[in-house]
């Protein structure tokens, strides 16, 4: 079904050409100097609405039973009985109403030049049917690729949500050990990383849930997920976090950053040997916001069950559906460090919801 509004801009625009195939023979007839009586009115209006009347046939009714269900015999068969009739119809009242003839006349007697006006109007009315069929197979056509641009939209966006929902599990199941590690050794720390974690989780399910939200707000996610990371490291981590102050009004899809960071606190830290993460990110010339991750690399061994992988793996899903075409994550490994990077392109015009 096309819109309301594409509706009526199509009736529109058949009124308009419909209005300008009547007016021609009057205008014609204006600008010879010829005079319009009753007779030339009528006379003028045989032809177009012959010609309305087997585009709208066709346009409502052959092509949809017939043609588009590939009974081209039928179809054929009833626009020559439609045509054959309209033609001879017109043939018995030309003589009666005729428009460009400069003086009456008595016009020839029955069956006197029948075969070539009636060739005429044969001709032009299977114009007449070919571009009814033109203009309806386009609006199928039309119709057809609206369809299938609203399902890939629609299939993207379920896929962007199983992406984000794995999102969640995996943020708690990393955030859980974390609190779980802290109990151990001091408990009014965990208490206070169990706040922090019900706080993100708050934001996880209310704002997270938006197809943008405010770059403010992504910041300070980021900067409470880092805060709760550090309550747990040893004296020989150094973690550097640099953050824009102000996010000049910037919308982006949320959680597009945590899967780098997260990634940044699994491996970069030992716990006996010295380890740096840091995380800057930061607004480029208005175009894109960039999230540059470096950490010290100390990759999980096979007996350790703290992460799947699962991360950078959904990152570059999402981030290959929400900016297709689009290569926006950067990762590579030099000696003992890593390095991360995701580009989110941005648009300023405020806040968007």
């Amino acid at each position: 079904m096309l819109p309301k509004t594409n509706k009526k801009i199509q009736i529109f625009i058949h009124f308009f050409i419909w209005g300008g195939v009547i007016s021609m023979p009057y205008i014609f007839a204006i600008l010879r100097g010829e005079p319009i009586n009753m007779s030339h009115g009528i006379g003028a209006l045989l032809m177009p609405l012959a010609f309305i009347l087997i585009f709208y046939v066709n346009y409502h009714f052959l092509i949809h039973r017939y043609l588009f269900n590939k009974n081209i015999s039928k179809f054929i068969f009833w626009n020559l009985v439609i045509i054959l009739i309209l033609s001879y119809l017109s043939y018995l009242v030309r003589d009666a109403f005729m428009v460009f003839e400069p003086k009456p006349h008595a016009g020839p007697p029955p069956g006197d030049g029948m075969v070539m006006p009636m060739v005429i109007n044969i001709i032009m009315q299977t114009l007449v049917v070919c571009v009814s069929v033109a203009v309806k197979m386009t609006g199928r056509w039309y119709e057809v690729q609206s369809r299938m641009q609203k399902l890939e939209k629609e299939n993207t966006a379920a896929e962007l949500l199983q992406l984000k929902s794995q999102l969640n599990p995996h943020f708690l199941f990393n955030s859980l050990n974390n609190i779980y590690a802290l109990i151990t050794f001091n408990q009014d720390q965990a208490q206070y990383a169990v706040h922090s974690l019900g706080e993100m989780l708050r934001y996880q399910l209310y704002e997270a849930s938006r197809e943008k939200i405010p770059l403010k707000k992504e910041l300070e996610f980021v900067e409470g997920y880092c805060n709760l990371m550090k309550l747990r490291l040893p004296a020989n981590v150094s973690v550097t976090i640099d953050l824009p102050e102000n996010d000049q009004g910037i919308a982006i899809p949320p959680l597009l950053f945590i899967s780098v960071v997260e990634n940044a606190f699994k491996h970069g830290v030992s716990p006996k040997e010295p380890s740096f993460i840091e995380i800057k990110i930061e607004i480029e010339a208005g175009k894109s916001v960039i999230c540059s991750v470096r950490n010290s690399s100390f990759p999980k061994t096979t007996e350790d069950k703290s992460g799947s992988g699962i991360g950078l793996e959904n990152l570059r899903k999402r981030l290959s559906l929400l900016y297709p075409n689009s290569d926006l994550l950067f990762t590579e490994t030099k000696g003992n460090a890593y390095f991360a990077r995701v580009i989110v392109p941005i648009n300023i015009n405020g806040y968007e919801n």
